[in-house]
Protein backbone atom coordinates (compact mmCIF):
# COMPACT_ATOMS: atom_id res chain seq x y z
CA UNK A 1 0.00 0.00 0.00
CA UNK A 2 1.35 3.42 -0.97
CA UNK A 3 1.84 6.21 1.98
CA UNK A 4 0.15 9.02 0.55
CA UNK A 5 2.12 11.33 2.60
CA UNK A 6 5.59 9.87 0.80
CA UNK A 7 5.76 9.25 -2.47
CA UNK A 8 7.56 10.33 -5.93
CA UNK A 9 6.37 11.41 -9.22
CA UNK A 10 8.87 11.51 -12.00
CA UNK A 11 8.17 13.08 -15.35
CA UNK A 12 8.27 10.99 -18.57
CA UNK A 13 10.55 11.74 -21.10
CA UNK A 14 8.25 12.40 -23.47
CA UNK A 15 6.87 15.37 -21.22
CA UNK A 16 10.16 16.58 -20.85
CA UNK A 17 11.14 16.62 -24.54
CA UNK A 18 8.35 18.43 -24.91
CA UNK A 19 8.97 20.96 -22.14
CA UNK A 20 12.62 21.81 -23.91
CA UNK A 21 11.78 22.00 -27.56
CA UNK A 22 10.23 25.29 -27.69
CA UNK A 23 8.92 28.10 -25.06
CA UNK A 24 5.24 27.74 -26.55
CA UNK A 25 4.74 24.57 -24.68
CA UNK A 26 4.99 27.22 -21.38
CA UNK A 27 1.39 28.07 -20.43
CA UNK A 28 0.16 31.75 -20.81
CA UNK A 29 -1.22 31.52 -17.15
CA UNK A 30 1.12 29.98 -14.56
CA UNK A 31 1.19 29.36 -10.76
CA UNK A 32 4.19 31.94 -9.27
CA UNK A 33 6.00 30.70 -6.28
CA UNK A 34 7.98 33.32 -4.86
CA UNK A 35 11.22 32.44 -3.87
CA UNK A 36 13.55 34.48 -0.90
CA UNK A 37 16.66 33.62 -0.94
CA UNK A 38 18.21 31.97 -4.22
CA UNK A 39 17.11 32.26 -8.08
CA UNK A 40 16.40 29.27 -10.41
CA UNK A 41 18.24 29.93 -14.28
CA UNK A 42 16.72 28.74 -17.15
CA UNK A 43 18.57 25.33 -17.72
CA UNK A 44 19.54 25.05 -14.07
CA UNK A 45 18.34 22.08 -11.84
CA UNK A 46 17.82 21.88 -8.20
CA UNK A 47 15.73 21.51 -5.97
CA UNK A 48 13.14 22.96 -3.46
CA UNK A 49 11.51 22.75 -0.31
CA UNK A 50 8.28 24.85 0.54
CA UNK A 51 6.96 24.66 4.16
CA UNK A 52 3.94 26.21 3.60
CA UNK A 53 0.27 24.48 3.47
CA UNK A 54 -0.91 27.05 0.49
CA UNK A 55 2.32 26.69 -1.72
CA UNK A 56 2.58 22.78 -1.28
CA UNK A 57 -1.05 22.58 -2.44
CA UNK A 58 -0.15 24.69 -5.38
CA UNK A 59 2.56 22.94 -6.21
CA UNK A 60 0.61 19.48 -5.76
CA UNK A 61 -1.73 20.84 -7.95
CA UNK A 62 0.31 22.03 -10.68
CA UNK A 63 2.41 18.61 -10.54
CA UNK A 64 -1.13 16.38 -11.45
CA UNK A 65 -1.95 19.53 -14.17
CA UNK A 66 1.16 20.52 -16.55
CA UNK A 67 4.01 20.36 -14.18
CA UNK A 68 4.69 24.42 -14.92
CA UNK A 69 5.08 26.92 -12.27
CA UNK A 70 6.54 30.08 -12.20
CA UNK A 71 9.79 31.15 -10.00
CA UNK A 72 9.99 34.47 -9.08
CA UNK A 73 12.51 36.23 -6.05
CA UNK A 74 11.27 38.59 -3.16
CA UNK A 75 12.84 41.35 -4.40
CA UNK A 76 11.26 43.68 -0.90
CA UNK A 77 11.85 41.04 1.69
CA UNK A 78 10.75 43.40 4.67
CA UNK A 79 7.20 42.67 4.33
CA UNK A 80 6.12 39.27 6.50
CA UNK A 81 3.70 38.34 3.74
CA UNK A 82 4.66 39.30 0.65
CA UNK A 83 2.21 40.96 -2.11
CA UNK A 84 2.09 41.65 -5.94
CA UNK A 85 4.31 44.61 -5.47
CA UNK A 86 7.22 42.88 -3.63
CA UNK A 87 7.62 40.22 -6.38
CA UNK A 88 10.33 40.55 -9.24
CA UNK A 89 8.66 41.10 -12.28
CA UNK A 90 10.99 38.67 -14.25
CA UNK A 91 11.23 34.94 -13.14
CA UNK A 92 11.66 31.92 -14.48
CA UNK A 93 8.88 28.79 -15.98
CA UNK A 94 9.76 26.05 -14.33
CA UNK A 95 9.09 22.18 -14.65
CA UNK A 96 8.63 20.14 -12.13
CA UNK A 97 11.14 16.81 -12.90
CA UNK A 98 10.04 14.87 -9.67
CA UNK A 99 7.50 15.49 -6.42
CA UNK A 100 8.61 14.37 -3.24
CA UNK A 101 5.43 14.99 -0.63
CA UNK A 102 6.62 14.81 3.03
CA UNK A 103 3.46 15.97 4.71
CA UNK A 104 0.00 18.43 4.40
CA UNK A 105 2.49 21.33 4.88
CA UNK A 106 5.66 20.78 3.64
CA UNK A 107 6.85 19.33 -0.37
CA UNK A 108 9.60 19.23 -1.85
CA UNK A 109 10.65 18.62 -5.43
CA UNK A 110 12.90 18.86 -8.33
CA UNK A 111 12.59 21.59 -10.83
CA UNK A 112 14.48 22.86 -14.54
CA UNK A 113 14.08 26.39 -15.31
CA UNK A 114 12.75 26.26 -19.00
CA UNK A 115 12.38 30.11 -20.22
CA UNK A 116 12.86 32.95 -18.59
CA UNK A 117 9.67 34.82 -17.80
CA UNK A 118 7.99 38.80 -17.81
CA UNK A 119 4.94 38.67 -15.50
CA UNK A 120 2.31 40.89 -17.45
CA UNK A 121 -0.39 40.78 -14.99
CA UNK A 122 -1.37 38.73 -11.54
CA UNK A 123 -4.62 37.39 -11.95
CA UNK A 124 -5.11 36.08 -8.01
CA UNK A 125 -3.34 36.56 -4.92
CA UNK A 126 -5.20 34.10 -3.06
CA UNK A 127 -4.79 31.34 -1.97
CA UNK A 128 -1.47 31.33 -3.83
CA UNK A 129 -0.15 33.86 -6.54
CA UNK A 130 -1.06 33.06 -10.22
CA UNK A 131 -0.09 35.65 -13.05
CA UNK A 132 -0.31 35.89 -16.93
CA UNK A 133 2.72 35.62 -18.25
CA UNK A 134 4.78 35.64 -21.81
CA UNK A 135 8.19 33.76 -22.51
CA UNK A 136 11.77 36.00 -22.47
CA UNK A 137 13.53 35.42 -25.82
CA UNK A 138 17.12 35.08 -24.83
CA UNK A 139 19.04 37.09 -27.33
CA UNK A 140 23.02 36.26 -27.76
CA UNK A 141 25.26 38.93 -29.70
CA UNK A 142 27.58 36.65 -32.45
CA UNK A 143 30.90 36.91 -31.79
CA UNK A 144 33.30 35.60 -34.15
CA UNK A 145 36.28 35.85 -31.88
CA UNK A 146 34.40 33.99 -28.84
CA UNK A 147 33.92 31.12 -31.90
CA UNK A 148 37.27 31.15 -32.77
CA UNK A 149 38.21 30.38 -29.02
CA UNK A 150 35.59 27.93 -28.33
CA UNK A 151 37.27 26.56 -31.42
CA UNK A 152 40.65 26.73 -29.51
CA UNK A 153 39.51 25.32 -26.38
CA UNK A 154 38.17 22.10 -28.25
CA UNK A 155 40.75 21.24 -29.79
CA UNK A 156 43.29 21.89 -26.90
CA UNK A 157 45.44 19.12 -25.39
CA UNK A 158 44.04 19.92 -21.56
CA UNK A 159 41.22 21.77 -19.76
CA UNK A 160 40.21 25.48 -20.94
CA UNK A 161 38.41 27.96 -19.16
CA UNK A 162 36.17 31.10 -21.08
CA UNK A 163 35.20 34.00 -20.01
CA UNK A 164 32.82 36.18 -21.39
CA UNK A 165 30.24 38.88 -20.09
CA UNK A 166 27.00 37.80 -19.19
CA UNK A 167 25.34 41.66 -20.32
CA UNK A 168 25.71 43.27 -23.53
CA UNK A 169 29.79 43.58 -24.60
CA UNK A 170 31.10 45.58 -27.78
CA UNK A 171 32.11 43.57 -30.52
CA UNK A 172 35.66 44.31 -32.29
CA UNK A 173 36.88 43.84 -35.78
CA UNK A 174 38.73 40.93 -34.67
CA UNK A 175 40.85 40.17 -37.55
CA UNK A 176 42.13 36.83 -39.28
CA UNK A 177 40.77 34.88 -36.83
CA UNK A 178 41.42 31.72 -38.68
CA UNK A 179 44.79 31.98 -37.17
CA UNK A 180 44.29 32.31 -33.55
CA UNK A 181 46.44 29.82 -31.54
CA UNK A 182 46.42 28.60 -27.80
CA UNK A 183 48.66 31.55 -26.23
CA UNK A 184 48.75 34.00 -28.74
CA UNK A 185 48.04 37.65 -28.40
CA UNK A 186 46.63 40.45 -31.08
CA UNK A 187 48.38 43.59 -31.66
CA UNK A 188 45.26 45.80 -32.34
CA UNK A 189 46.97 49.22 -32.86
CA UNK A 190 50.68 50.37 -32.91
CA UNK A 191 52.47 52.78 -31.09
CA UNK A 192 55.47 53.88 -29.41
CA UNK A 193 54.66 56.02 -26.34
CA UNK A 194 52.74 53.55 -23.67
CA UNK A 195 51.42 50.24 -23.94
CA UNK A 196 47.89 49.14 -23.13
CA UNK A 197 48.25 45.43 -22.78
CA UNK A 198 43.82 44.50 -22.38
CA UNK A 199 41.75 41.13 -21.64
CA UNK A 200 38.05 40.33 -22.18
CA UNK A 201 35.67 43.13 -21.77
CA UNK A 202 38.97 45.65 -21.63
CA UNK A 203 39.79 45.99 -25.09
CA UNK A 204 37.20 48.16 -26.52
CA UNK A 205 37.96 50.52 -23.52
CA UNK A 206 41.96 50.68 -24.25
CA UNK A 207 40.75 51.09 -28.03
CA UNK A 208 39.09 53.60 -26.94
CA UNK A 209 41.16 55.61 -24.41
CA UNK A 210 44.04 55.15 -27.30
CA UNK A 211 41.98 57.42 -29.08
CA UNK A 212 41.74 59.79 -26.82
CA UNK A 213 45.33 59.16 -25.73
CA UNK A 214 46.20 60.21 -29.81
CA UNK A 215 44.21 63.85 -29.20
CA UNK A 216 46.56 64.24 -26.77
CA UNK A 217 50.08 63.46 -28.73
CA UNK A 218 50.41 60.11 -26.97
CA UNK A 219 50.61 57.04 -29.41
CA UNK A 220 49.51 53.78 -27.70
CA UNK A 221 49.92 50.64 -28.35
CA UNK A 222 46.98 48.47 -27.75
CA UNK A 223 47.32 44.46 -27.34
CA UNK A 224 44.59 41.91 -26.99
CA UNK A 225 46.18 39.51 -24.91
CA UNK A 226 43.39 37.22 -25.16
CA UNK A 227 45.07 34.90 -23.20
CA UNK A 228 46.03 34.98 -19.14
CA UNK A 229 47.30 31.58 -19.41
CA UNK A 230 49.79 30.75 -21.04
CA UNK A 231 50.98 34.61 -22.01
CA UNK A 232 51.90 35.33 -25.65
CA UNK A 233 55.76 36.10 -24.20
CA UNK A 234 57.15 37.41 -27.58
CA UNK A 235 54.25 39.77 -28.32
CA UNK A 236 54.09 41.21 -25.30
CA UNK A 237 58.06 41.92 -24.57
CA UNK A 238 58.37 43.25 -27.79
CA UNK A 239 55.45 46.00 -27.47
CA UNK A 240 56.68 46.76 -24.22
CA UNK A 241 60.45 47.17 -25.12
CA UNK A 242 59.54 50.25 -27.19
CA UNK A 243 57.37 52.56 -24.92
CA UNK A 244 57.91 54.10 -21.35
CA UNK A 245 55.01 52.62 -19.60
CA UNK A 246 52.94 49.77 -19.74
CA UNK A 247 49.03 49.38 -18.56
CA UNK A 248 47.43 46.52 -17.89
CA UNK A 249 43.64 46.41 -17.56
CA UNK A 250 41.20 43.52 -16.62
CA UNK A 251 37.59 43.43 -15.26
CA UNK A 252 39.15 41.38 -12.47
CA UNK A 253 40.74 41.61 -9.16
CA UNK A 254 44.16 42.94 -9.59
CA UNK A 255 45.95 40.59 -6.93
CA UNK A 256 46.99 37.75 -8.67
CA UNK A 257 45.60 38.56 -12.15
CA UNK A 258 46.25 39.40 -15.76
CA UNK A 259 48.64 42.45 -14.63
CA UNK A 260 50.36 40.62 -11.98
CA UNK A 261 51.14 37.47 -14.38
CA UNK A 262 52.19 40.33 -17.14
CA UNK A 263 54.16 42.21 -14.39
CA UNK A 264 56.34 38.48 -14.07
CA UNK A 265 56.85 38.12 -16.91
CA UNK A 266 58.47 41.60 -17.81
CA UNK A 267 60.82 41.12 -15.00
CA UNK A 268 61.60 37.59 -15.44
CA UNK A 269 62.72 38.82 -19.50
CA UNK A 270 65.23 41.13 -17.82
CA UNK A 271 63.08 44.67 -18.72
CA UNK A 272 62.84 47.45 -16.60
CA UNK A 273 59.95 49.38 -18.26
CA UNK A 274 57.29 50.29 -15.24
CA UNK A 275 53.81 48.67 -15.21
CA UNK A 276 50.76 50.32 -14.12
CA UNK A 277 47.61 47.78 -13.15
CA UNK A 278 43.70 48.69 -13.25
CA UNK A 279 41.27 46.31 -12.73
CA UNK A 280 39.66 45.73 -9.14
CA UNK A 281 40.82 46.33 -5.84
CA UNK A 282 40.89 43.74 -3.04
CA UNK A 283 37.42 45.09 -1.62
CA UNK A 284 34.47 44.42 -1.35
CA UNK A 285 32.53 46.31 -3.92
CA UNK A 286 29.14 47.73 -3.77
CA UNK A 287 26.67 47.03 -5.94
CA UNK A 288 25.04 49.02 -8.81
CA UNK A 289 24.98 49.27 -12.65
CA UNK A 290 28.09 47.68 -14.52
CA UNK A 291 29.08 51.34 -16.16
CA UNK A 292 28.86 53.17 -12.84
CA UNK A 293 31.18 50.39 -11.41
CA UNK A 294 33.72 50.70 -13.90
CA UNK A 295 33.53 54.56 -13.70
CA UNK A 296 33.94 54.19 -10.60
CA UNK A 297 37.25 52.11 -10.77
CA UNK A 298 38.34 54.39 -13.13
CA UNK A 299 38.12 51.33 -16.27
CA UNK A 300 36.48 54.01 -18.86
CA UNK A 301 38.28 55.26 -21.87
CA UNK A 302 38.60 59.12 -20.63
CA UNK A 303 39.56 57.56 -16.87
CA UNK A 304 42.51 55.07 -18.53
CA UNK A 305 43.45 58.42 -20.63
CA UNK A 306 43.90 60.52 -17.44
CA UNK A 307 46.02 57.64 -15.35
CA UNK A 308 48.56 57.54 -18.33
CA UNK A 309 48.31 61.41 -18.52
CA UNK A 310 49.48 62.07 -15.11
CA UNK A 311 51.82 58.74 -14.60
CA UNK A 312 55.07 59.86 -14.41
CA UNK A 313 56.67 58.27 -17.06
CA UNK A 314 54.43 59.85 -19.66
CA UNK A 315 55.14 63.29 -20.76
CA UNK A 316 52.21 64.62 -22.14
CA UNK A 317 50.52 68.39 -22.53
CA UNK A 318 47.39 69.23 -23.15
CA UNK A 319 43.70 69.83 -21.69
CA UNK A 320 43.41 66.75 -18.52
CA UNK A 321 40.78 65.09 -17.61
CA UNK A 322 38.39 64.67 -14.87
CA UNK A 323 39.51 62.04 -12.32
CA UNK A 324 37.73 59.51 -11.75
CA UNK A 325 35.39 59.09 -9.68
CA UNK A 326 36.19 58.13 -6.52
CA UNK A 327 35.20 54.63 -5.28
CA UNK A 328 34.21 55.83 -1.72
CA UNK A 329 32.01 58.50 -2.87
CA UNK A 330 28.49 56.48 -3.65
CA UNK A 331 25.66 58.18 -2.59
CA UNK A 332 25.92 60.82 -5.92
CA UNK A 333 24.71 57.62 -8.08
CA UNK A 334 22.42 56.11 -5.58
CA UNK A 335 24.01 53.19 -4.95
CA UNK A 336 24.40 50.93 -1.82
CA UNK A 337 27.93 50.10 -1.02
CA UNK A 338 28.70 47.66 0.79
CA UNK A 339 31.23 49.05 4.24
CA UNK A 340 34.85 48.62 3.52
CA UNK A 341 36.25 45.35 5.47
CA UNK A 342 39.28 42.94 4.59
CA UNK A 343 38.82 39.86 3.39
CA UNK A 344 39.70 37.23 5.82
CA UNK A 345 41.65 34.45 5.10
CA UNK A 346 40.83 30.97 5.42
CA UNK A 347 42.91 28.67 7.25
Amino acid sequence: MEDKNNFTTDISPEDFQNAHSDTSHIPAQLPILPLSSFVVFPHAVGPISVKNALYARMINEAAVHDRFLGLTLIKNQKNDIPGTADLSPIGTAALIVKLINTGDDEVSFICQGIARIQIDSFLQEQPYFKAQVHPLEDVFEHSDELEAMLDVALHADGPCAIRYPKSAADLLEAGDLAGIATGKAALLRSGTDVALFAIGSMVPIALGAAEVLAAHGVEAAVVNARFVKPLDADCLCQTAQHVALVVTLEENIILGGFGSTVRELLAASGMTVPVHSLGIPDIILGQGPRNILLARLGLTPEAVAQTVLTHPAVSATGDHFPLPVPFEDCEQHDLAPLPHKERKKSD
